[in-house]
């Protein structure tokens, strides 16, 4: 029976923050419960059932309880992020739940989290790219530090924040599978506009300009659709052109920097060092062995099973009344 989003409580039973080192590889687990990984630095890979996903700075993936998930990091820097273990609805017996389990069976599957059924429907996107969002990882931030203080009350807090990123993804969601329609239309029109004038100089008024509609409420609709801002939109799409010229074209830095719409190099390598955690030029070097960053040998999956290591935050058991 599908319970109502009013009746939606959903609980952190685990956070914390945490890092993949260059050269991790782990064999598939599951988990029992949603998983919520927001990245701040560094890049790394996960494959969640059949899917897989390249993350990097700013970007969001959900793990579905009782989904297979591998996970790996071809890279020369670690990939730091904050992360949630979140029930929809309180479960219990938290103390002796496993975080993850190490293979896929009846036992194990049994002791999943199913996400309960819900109307409206609840629908959360496995991945989001919320580059340039700072309140995002404000957001998870603030949830590991509530559950590692554990003030009084810091079980609303949590809850609050916890249905503040449910909202904010649904409606995203949303957005992106509504029908067709004027607003729908225009920001496919903004998203082709972006797409064709990559190395110009663009602001706000630019883009809304070009599907005729006021700043304010075209960056509104916009990010209600797709998650980001325009400008921060724009950026992703600058930066994922900018790592396909240096690992494809032998351009300089400077020229591919121009080529994506910076005039100043040196800002260029800034950003470019944020989003990925390498300069352009070590970038390239990396990008161009063979060897990276394709996936995984079959011979790299036999190392064991690796378990969490340096686990931050429980939020149970719950803090000691004085």
């Amino acid at each position: 029976m599908a319970i109502s989003l009013h009746e939606l409580s959903p609980f952190v039973h685990l956070c914390g923050e945490f890092r993949i080192q260059p050269g991790f590889r782990r064999p598939p687990w599951l988990i029992s419960s949603h998983h919520f990984l927001h990245v701040f630095r560094g890049e790394g890979y996960y494959q969640v059932g059949e899917r897989t996903f390249r993350l990097g700075p700013g970007d969001l993936l959900l793990i579905p309880p009782g989904t297979l998930t591998r996970s790996w990091n071809p890279f020369a820097v670690a990939m730091q992020y904050h992360s949630l273990h979140v029930d929809l609805q309180y479960r219990g017996d938290y103390e002796t739940l496993p975080i993850t389990f190490p293979e896929d069976n009846p036992a194990n599957q049994a002791r999943v989290h199913a996400a309960p059924p819900t109307s409206p429907v609840l629908r959360l996107p496995l991945k989001t790219s919320l580059a340039g969002q700072d309140w995002v990882g404000e957001l998870f931030a603030r949830i590991v530090r509530e559950t590692a203080e554990k003030r009084p009350g810091f079980e609303l807090a949590t809850k609050a924040a916890l249905l503040e990123l449910l909202l904010f993804l649904h409606r995203g969601s949303v957005g992106e599978t509504a029908g067709k329609g004027p607003s729908v239309e225009a920001i496919q029109r903004a998203v082709r506009f972006l797409e064709a004038n990559v190395a110009r100089p663009l602001e706000l008024r630019d883009i809304a300009g070009a599907v005729h509609l006021s700043p304010v409420y075209f960056g509104r609709l916009f990010r209600t659709a797709t998650g980001l801002t325009p400008m921060a939109y724009l950026r992703g799409l600058r930066m994922d052109r900018a790592r396909r010229l240096l690992r494809e074209e032998e351009l300089t830095v400077a020229q591919v920097a121009d080529a994506v719409g910076f005039p100043d190099p040196y800002h260029f390598s800034r950003v470019f060092r944020q989003q990925t955690g390498l300069p352009p030029s070590r970038y390239r070097e990396l990008a161009r062995d063979p060897a990276w960053p394709g996936l995984p040998t079959a011979e790299a999956w036999r190392g064991g099973y690796d378990s969490f290591a340096g686990v931050s935050f429980y939020s149970i058991p719950p803090r000691e009344e004085s």
